[in-house]
Parts: structure tokens; sequence; C-alpha cells
């Protein structure tokens, strides 16, 4: 099971860059999305965790998110608000993506 769900990967007082992680449902998971050489750009999941990316079974979206406000409790709140918001938007864009991933034609469409 997913542990991680956010990651900072650098940034500065206004805007900063984050890895969000989402779980993929069984029903929604396909094998279009394994890719063996897939590479977190985190440092903190663990070895779990990225297998789970490799197999497509998490979803991990990379992006600079605009903060406002000082201290690193408002940064966590305000990211915390963002990871929510792109929760179903990462799904369904998960799913537009290999919606027709393994598809074949042998005279016949499959």
């Amino acid at each position: 099971m997913m542990a991680i769900q956010i990651e900072i990967l650098g940034g500065n007082k206004k805007t900063l860059q984050a890895a969000f992680y989402y779980p993929v449902p069984v029903n929604d998971q396909n094998a279009a999305a394994v890719d063996s050489e897939r590479v977190a750009a985190g440092v903190k999941l663990s070895v779990g965790e990225i297998q789970d990316l490799k197999d497509g079974k998490i979803i991990e979206i990379v992006m600079p998110v605009s903060i406002s406000g000082f201290s690193l409790a408002q940064a966590k709140a305000q990211l915390e608000t963002r990871w929510t918001e792109l929760q179903a938007e990462a799904l369904a864009k998960y799913i537009d993506k290999y919606k027709f991933a393994g598809v074949t034609f042998d005279g016949s469409w499959s």
C-alpha cells in the first residue's frame, strides 16, 4: 500500500516543485502502464512504492505549485489541498492515456 502522497522536490518561497502520488484502483490498472525502467521523480519512495510505480499501480504527477505564506505549515496545507484537487484528474488522465492500449487489428478490431 502506498504511504507517500506528496514529496517536495525543491522550490523557493513562492513556488514549490512537488511530486504527487495517487493509487490506481485495481479495476482501472492497465498493463500498458507497466514500465520496468520507470524512475520516480522523488527520492523518498520505498522499494515497494517504486515497484508499484513501475507496475502502473501508482500515478506520479510532478508540477510546480504556487504557494502563499512563508511558513512550512502554510505550504504543507496548500500542497495537501492541491493533492486533493488533482486526485480525480490524475485517475481520469491515467484511464484516458491507456484506454486504447492493447487493441489489435487482424481483419477485425479486438
